[in-house]
């Protein structure tokens, strides 16, 4: 878990040990350099973490450790105030145990060492987005029965694939995943991204990303990922995302190139699937995620719903971006703000995010 109390990270909101009763500095340091260079330094506070829900909440001892930043490259344009890692512990840097370790303990508040995704399938409501339980699985948030997967390892929530196709049509046989709710899109292994923009007749966006023609959504063909023999499909309009770009209506693929060969089924995949990360089976499950309709209006049942308004437009970039209309896009659509790019993979967010 890591916060940033110094001015290195502009105008988000800072964490002060100082201000905290039961807060202790130490001189414990840590340094994490990601994939494209970039880093972040600063020293290991401990202090009580507390996680607040509607009815309960469940708490740390003012032992737990978390990093605190006091300088870092690469993090220019997040929104993020924090970052919670929710991993293995193996991975952990410094062997920093995470804050769920603790609440997991406490069976009487936690009687079910897990936590759950629901991310909103339609995407075209602007409130009410997403939920993660801890302790407890949501049976309101997905229907039928949940699929569970045994983990391959414990670092990442790593799994293993089986195949995937598009349109019946192989793209990969068996892989290695893991299941990150950082990473927005799907990352493809390189040559499974290729062969999948080549079959959707995908262009290049010039930064990473594809897009296809928005007339086109309809035709597409369906994504399937065979998974401990259970096939997981999602259409096109799961794996396409539609954006307003203040001029048109753009529709960038979900799916990207990975940094090597393995699968990462991130927000794309989650969005559709409800998921659980179960800590004591060292599984999880997936199950097909409830929608919460948009807002309508109007007393006939028989009446089309109206097309949905254009998206929110952010501030324009300032006059010295390189690419305005695509940092702008980065940013309103929370790229810049999750691990896959401010993470180990990090290679287009400094371009797009931190230098406009």
């Amino acid at each position: 878990m890591m916060f940033c109390p110094s001015s290195s990270c502009g105008s988000l909101r800072r964490f002060t040990c100082s201000s905290s009763s039961t807060c202790a500095s130490s001189s414990q340091s840590f340094s994490i350099q990601y994939g494209d260079g970039s880093t972040t330094k600063g020293t290991v506070e401990r202090d009580v973490v507390c996680f607040v829900g509607a009815n309960n909440r469940g708490c740390t001892s003012n032992q737990q450790g978390f990093a605190c930043i006091s300088s870092a490259s690469g993090l220019q344009g997040s929104q993020n105030d924090g970052l919670l890692g929710m991993a293995w512990d193996s991975i952990s840097v410094d062997s920093i145990a995470q804050p769920i370790d603790q609440i997991f303990q406490n069976t009487a508040l936690c009687p079910q060492a897990l936590f759950t995704f629901w991310m909103n399938p339609n995407t075209n409501v602007q409130s009410g987005g997403g939920e993660m339980t801890l302790c407890y699985i949501d049976s309101t948030r997905y229907t039928g029965s949940i699929t569970y997967i045994p983990l391959s390892a414990t670092d990442y929530w790593r799994i293993n694939l089986g195949s995937v196709s598009l349109g019946g049509s192989s793209v990969s046989g068996q892989a290695t995943a893991i299941v990150d709710t950082g990473t927005s899109l799907i990352a493809a292994a390189p040559a499974a991204a290729s062969s999948i923009m080549s079959k959707i007749g995908a262009q290049s966006m010039g930064d990473g990303t594809y897009e296809v023609s928005c007339s086109r959504l309809s035709s597409l063909p369906i994504l399937t990922f065979v998974i401990n023999g259970v096939s997981f499909s999602l259409p096109a309009s799961s794996y396409i995302i539609e954006y307003y770009n203040g001029n048109q209506y753009i529709c960038m693929v979900g799916i990207m190139a990975s940094g090597d060969n393995m699968w990462i089924l991130g927000d794309v995949f989650i969005r559709k699937y409800y998921t659980v990360f179960d800590h004591t089976n060292r599984r999880v499950g997936f199950a097909p995620a409830t929608s919460t309709p948009a807002n309508t209006s109007g007393g006939g049942g028989s009446a089309p719903a109206p097309a949905p308004a254009p998206a929110p437009q952010p501030a324009p970039a300032p006059s010295n971006c390189v690419d305005n209309v695509n940092c702008a896009t980065w940013v309103a659509n929370g790229f810049c703000t999750n691990s896959f790019y401010v993470g180990k993979y990090q290679t287009y967010c400094p371009h797009r995010c931190g230098y406009c």
